[in-house]
């Protein structure tokens, strides 16, 4: 029996160094990439609301956001979203401040904030949070009583 055909797992290391081999420095074309990454990100999204239900008439986003360019790809899907949606709003949580993203990353969250800065919130980094407890409390204040109607993860590869 063969198994079916999967992308590996890669480590962060190992993520780093398939980039570094496969973009060889040319960051216009990682950029580039980066925006493919995220408007497909986006337009799935859209296409699994639609298709579970008819979208809500102010969704709201919750967007965590990584250092990295999961991070920029997750921020990348939320300006899709956003754009698609004009009463859409989001809750962006960056896991460290913004300074300590990687360029791309800090890129794809200016050009959110320029398309739909009044429909954003940004949280305080979570890694300035203390303890699992205060996560949470956090994270059902911001929920509040309707929660978020979707997510989007750029934490994890």
């Amino acid at each position: 029996m063969n198994p079916l055909p999967a992308d590996p797992i890669l480590s962060c290391e190992q993520s780093l160094a398939f980039e570094k081999s496969f973009f060889k420095g040319d960051e216009k074309r990682e950029w580039q990439v980066m925006n493919q990454a995220g408007e497909s990100i986006g337009d799935s999204l859209l296409r699994d609301m639609r298709e579970l239900r008819t979208i809500p008439p102010r969704p709201r986003i919750l967007v965590l956001v990584g250092k990295g360019h999961n991070g920029g790809d997750a921020l990348l899907a939320a300006k899709r979203m956003l754009r698609t949606i004009p009463t859409a709003g989001a809750v962006v949580w960056p896991l460290c401040s913004w300074d300590e993203c990687r360029p791309h990353t800090q890129r794809a969250r200016t050009e959110l904030l320029e398309l739909a800065a009044k429909r954003i919130e940004e949280m305080p980094p979570a890694n300035e949070v203390d303890g699992i407890d205060s996560l949470r409390k956090t994270m059902v204040e911001q929920s509040g009583e309707r929660g978020f109607d979707a997510s989007i993860d750029g934490l994890l590869g």
